[in-house]
């Protein structure tokens, strides 16, 4: 385990950016998150998720399309949380109904996100809010 940190952190410093970029990522360089119990939801981007007005774009403005979550306004905007069923993905959304302990995770279908249904999961916030 020593030597794999050893040579990651040899990665991040000495290789090119494309490549210790991906180093970045590697889950032992990630920094420590706090683990919380949440109400996790599911959405996709249609008129019946997300109301009549919905054009295909998040409260953030980016394109509501990959792994994205919908998280209330206490978690800024680019934190990054890892969804035990979803993946690690970043904040990029709000929702009317998130609030509290509630968060929403993207799906690309309607179907998808109708068979995610409802879960209580313990997900891990990143303490390093922000992109």
């Amino acid at each position: 385990m020593k030597k794999c940190l050893i040579v990651l952190l040899a990665a991040v410093l000495f290789l090119p950016p494309t490549v210790a970029g991906a180093a970045r990522n590697h889950p032992a360089l990630r920094p420590a998150g706090q683990v919380r119990t949440m109400k996790v939801t599911a959405y996709c981007p249609c008129r019946e998720c997300c109301g009549p007005r919905a054009c295909g774009i998040t409260a953030s403005g980016r394109p509501a399309r990959g792994k994205i979550i919908a998280a209330p306004a206490s978690v800024p905007f680019g934190t990054w949380i890892t969804v035990p069923g979803y993946g690690r993905a970043q904040v990029l959304d709000r929702g009317g109904a998130i609030r509290g302990n509630r968060l929403d995770v993207l799906m690309p279908t309607h179907a998808k996100a109708l068979r995610w249904g409802v879960r209580v999961l313990k997900v891990c916030v990143e303490s390093n809010g922000g992109t």
